[in-house]
Order: C-alpha cells, then sequence, then structure tokens
C-alpha cells in the first residue's frame, strides 16, 4: 500500500463518519481507532526498533487511568486531560526506559513485562475508573490476558515493520472480535486459528498479499547477462 492510497483511506474514514447513524457500527469505528493507536506503538517499538517491549500496555493503561482520575476528581476538560495524560505517561515511559538502556535482548522483555505483572497490582488499589472517556470505566482488566492477546494478534496479522499493515491488522482484529462476540469462550480460539493460518501462509502479515498479487500480476521476469 503506497501512501496516497493509505492518506486517501484516511480521509474516508474520517468523512464516513458523518454519515453513519447506526450507534453500533459507530461504536466498533471508535474502538478500531484506539486500538490503531495502542498497535502502532507497539509495532513502531517491535517492527522498527526490534525491541521486545511487554510495557506498551502499561502506558496504555496509565494513560486511561489519568484521564479518568484528572476529569473525575479535579473536573478538567476530557481534551485538557488527554494532553495532560501524554506528558504524565511519557515521564512513566522515561522512568521504564531509563533502566532498559543498561539491559539488552530477553532482558528488556522480562523488565518490562515484570512491570507489566505488577500494575494491576497496583492500580487495583484505587478505583475503576476502561480508553476511560469513551467506555466509561478503566479496570486492571486492560492489562489481562485478552487485552494482550488482542494486541498479539493485530501485530501477526498485520505483520510488524509493516506498516500500515498493522493498522489493517487492528481493523480486521477488531471487527472479528465485535463479530464472534456470540461465540463466547471460542471466540479466543477462532481468533487464535486465524492467527496460525496467517502466520503459516503469510508469515509477514496480511499486507505480503500486496507483494505476492504483484508477482502474479508481473509475472517472473529473468534476465541473463
Amino acid at each position: 500500500m503506497n501512501q496516497k492510497s493509505f492518506w486517501a483511506g484516511v480521509v474516508i474514514l474520517f468523512l464516513l463518519g458523518f454519515f453513519i447513524k447506526e450507534s453500533y457500527i459507530y461504536h466498533v469505528l471508535i474502538l478500531c481507532f484506539i486500538w490503531t493507536i495502542v498497535v502502532v506503538g507497539w509495532d513502531l517499538v517491535l517492527g522498527y526498533c526490534g525491541i521486545l517491549n511487554f510495557a506498551q500496555l502499561v502506558f496504555f493503561a496509565a494513560a486511561a487511568y489519568i484521564t479518568g482520575m484528572l476529569s473525575l476528581n479535579l473536573g478538567i476538560h476530557p481534551i485538557l486531560a488527554f494532553l495532560l495524560s501524554a506528558v504524565f505517561t511519557g515521564f512513566i515511559g522515561f522512568l521504564v526506559g531509563l533502566p532498559c538502556l543498561r539491559l539488552r535482548g530477553e532482558y528488556v522483555a522480562l523488565f518490562t513485562f515484570a512491570i507489566h505483572l505488577a500494575l494491576p497490582a497496583i492500580i487495583s488499589q484505587g478505583r475503576s475508573i476502561l480508553y476511560a472517556h469513551y467506555v466509561s470505566v478503566v479496570t486492571p482488566k486492560i492489562l489481562g490476558n485478552e487485552f494482550f492477546l488482542m494486541v498479539m494478534l493485530m501485530l501477526s496479522v498485520g505483520g510488524t515493520g509493516k506498516f500500515p499493515g498493522v493498522v489493517l491488522g487492528a481493523f480486521i482484529i477488531t471487527i472479528g472480535n465485535e463479530v464472534l462476540r456470540d461465540a463466547g469462550q471460542y471466540r479466543l480460539l477462532i481468533l487464535g486459528i486465524c492467527v496460525v493460518l496467517t502466520i503459516l501462509f503469510l508469515p509477514n502479515g496480511i499486507v505480503q498479499l500486496r507483494d505476492r498479487l504483484n508477482i502474479k500480476k508481473n509475472g517472473i521476469k529473468f534476465r541473463i547477462n
């Protein structure tokens, strides 16, 4: 996907929001964009920097809690709360990243995973306040296995380091997750099978389809010097 196609898609989705009257579809699209923000940040660190950082959801949860607390306890306007939460979350990222400068490889993964495991116990001491302004509630569940698996699914389907593949992955998994709500306990199983099939046939993510289609369209050319 070239830049023109990507930005054309962004504009279309933006304009589409003004014409959607069905509240459920509107809800699903909002969730798609929220998860896009999360997974693109993760892809930047993992896909382009090669750093396995398990603390990405920590920053997501921290920002959600901070915006909720600022609005609920201090009465700050949501837009200003968003901006302030970005500053506070950036500071948290700095505190997490500082020790990582002295670590390498799997030790970064272990350190950030320890932070991921520790945060639910810390935030559970306070009130639940969940993407707080939209969903209206934030709980330690945001750091649970389901949310973590969701991000991994988006990265696997979209392809790490294959922007905007992860954007497509975020939309596909978010919409698929909503479609499969009635499947109950089999929902994550079905999504997991989809990921396994993607890894087997499209190891570089769904954007690999573009390359395969181009090969079939243009054929394979050999030149003998």
